[in-house]
């Protein structure tokens, strides 16, 4: 019953709300978790990349495409989180971004103004409301965090941070021709299909410079003939429960078959051969510079997982927040608000006799297999 559709338009529901128990921010603590243990590493390194070739270089060979980007006296750069969506993760890639440039303009003893411009993309149900919000209310003020760095007061005074919102779909063109130096996706491109992931990484070569950086992280599959959601819900069980919900409430004459059949869960799990093989289509366009598979990924310590666990009702909510924050507006969109209230509050419940499973069986570890992968423009 879950399956990839297509989801080239604006239109598409975004996140659930954040006035909403149940919104993303407050359920993305284990997207958070991944990063920070197993994807920070590789994100500084393609930061570091970043810095090498446009304020450590800073020559000809990489301005001929910036116009005035890289010219003497004022050093511009642009960064781009394609699908941020907002929250800890949203923020977290924006600090880690600017402070990573700063370090590097200190260290390099760059006597050039530095501005960055930093581009949050996402679809237009996004709430961009909550994201801005963030930026000088609810999270790191990132207008501040040079002042929180351990640089000179002379180098903050050089770096500048500029934001902006652009709302529209990354299947297509979002910016101008050569204007980015940085294009990021963490944990967005699970929401397209095997297909356009050319279609995201052919637009974000074309607005890229040259030797400008593509970050990728996304859900993976082990197995090329697993089916296209395998791993996206977390896990098996997840999964299972989720379309035991739907057929419950087919049982009970609450939906039909033909409706049930026509709700589509827009997520693709990459095999990295997949991604691969989308990036050699544009092998005139993108190199790919690294990628790496990191297989069993913990989704919060272990001894969070066992804590929440035995606590059947603890674990249900939590488990209930992870599905709702994604599809709940999906969900909402196919059967109306009453009944998709329904279908969660059942799969609360499955979720509950889970965890008691779980507590009689043995407690183990919540895992996710992740594919890591930089490309930079040629």
């Amino acid at each position: 019953m879950v399956s990839t559709t297509d989801v080239r338009t604006n239109r598409l529901p975004g996140f659930q709300e954040s006035q909403s128990s149940y919104n993303y921010y407050e359920n993305s603590k284990s997207q958070n978790y991944i990063f920070r243990k197993y994807c920070k590493p590789h994100f500084l390194e393609a930061l570091d990349c970043v810095a090498y070739n446009f304020v450590w270089r800073n020559d000809t060979s990489f301005s001929s495409d910036c116009n005035e980007a890289t010219r003497k006296s004022l050093l511009q750069l642009r960064v781009g989180d394609f699908g941020c969506s907002y929250g800890y993760n949203t923020l977290e890639h924006a600090q880690l971004t600017f402070s990573s440039i700063m370090k590097a303009v200190v260290c390099r003893s760059i006597e050039d103004k530095v501005e960055l411009q930093y581009i949050f993309s996402d679809l237009p149900g996004n709430d961009f409301n909550a994201l801005f919000r963030s930026l000088s209310r609810m999270g790191p003020q990132l207008h501040q965090i040079h002042q929180n760095e351990e640089h000179s007061i002379k180098s903050m005074e050089r770096m500048s941070f500029f934001a902006a919102g652009v709302p529209g779909s990354f299947y297509t063109r979002l910016l101008p021709e050569k204007t980015l130096h940085l294009s990021i996706s963490i944990f967005g491109i699970n929401w397209i299909s095997q297909e356009d992931a050319k279609s995201f990484l052919q637009c974000r070569a074309e607005e890229l410079v040259k030797g400008g950086i593509v970050f990728i992280v996304a859900v993976c599959r082990r197995d090329e003939k697993i089916g296209e959601s395998a791993g996206l819900f977390g896990n098996e069980n997840n999964e299972e429960n989720f379309n035991s919900c739907w057929q419950d409430m087919v049982d009970e004459g609450l939906v039909d078959e033909v409706e049930r059949d026509l709700f589509n869960v827009p997520l693709f799990a990459f095999h990295p051969r997949e991604l691969e093989s989308a990036a050699k289509c544009l092998k005139n366009s993108l190199e790919l510079l690294k990628m790496d598979v990191i297989e069993d990924c913990e989704k919060m310590p272990l001894e969070t997982c066992k804590q929440l666990i035995s606590d059947a009702e603890a674990f249900s909510r939590w488990q209930t927040g992870n599905i709702v924050s994604m599809l709940m507006p999906l969900v909402v969109a196919h059967l109306g608000e009453t009944r998709a209230q329904d279908l969660f509050r059942r799969f609360q419940r499955k979720a509950a006799d889970r965890a008691r499973t779980l507590q009689r069986g043995g407690i183990n570890a919540i895992h996710l297999d992740i594919v890591v992968a930089t490309f930079q423009k040629v």
